[in-house]
């Protein structure tokens, strides 16, 4: 529902669908934090480059290998 609403540039609402699911569930796949990583990164209203870069980070740690391009074009 996370990824529909971050397709939708409805991003307030992705956010509290992926940050629930962070809370609620043990994640492995660093999927997650990556969505999060790009709205933090792209969108005006929630802009925070040190935030995405942090769920960058977290996201490479769990293997997800698109995190990795994005850490190093903007997290240097």
């Amino acid at each position: 529902l996370g990824i529909i609403y971050f397709k939708l540039d409805k991003y307030e609402k992705a956010i509290k669908i992926f940050q629930n699911v962070l809370k609620d569930h043990q994640t492995k796949d660093g999927k997650t934090e990556f969505y999060l990583a790009m709205i933090y990164l792209d969108d005006t209203k929630f802009k925070d480059k040190n935030l995405s870069c942090d769920y960058l980070r977290k996201s490479i740690s769990k293997g997800y290998d698109a995190a990795d391009d994005f850490y190093k074009l903007y997290c240097f």
